[in-house]
């Protein structure tokens, strides 16, 4: 789960039929990290720092996005003590939004 505050501070391309802004934003990131059957479980929390593009359409109530976010977070839970502590990550994303 993730969740960010973005702004959108470039309009790289507006038409008559749609807007391509560009955003940048901060946020947090929750994740309880499954690693299988024979695997270790752990738990993930931190800050992310996020950025995309947004294809946004002015006759339907839809969006399309692209985003990559890099985050920091501490991982701890796990019985694997090397696993434990701060690390980095990387996410990437592409989505659509209806609204009603």
């Amino acid at each position: 789960m993730h969740a960010d505050y973005v702004f959108h501070p470039w309009i790289l391309e507006e038409r008559e039929a749609f807007t391509l802004p560009a955003y940048v934003g901060g946020g947090v990131r929750a994740m309880q990290h499954a690693a299988g059957r024979d695997g270790d479980d752990d738990f993930r929390i931190g800050p992310r720092a996020v950025a995309g593009l947004l294809f946004d359409f002015k006759e339907i109530p839809l969006d399309v996005f692209v985003e990559v976010a890099g985050i920091v977070e501490y991982r701890f839970g796990s019985e694997d003590p090397n696993i434990n502590g701060l690390g980095l990550a990387l996410n990437g994303g592409l989505g659509a939004r209806y609204y009603f």
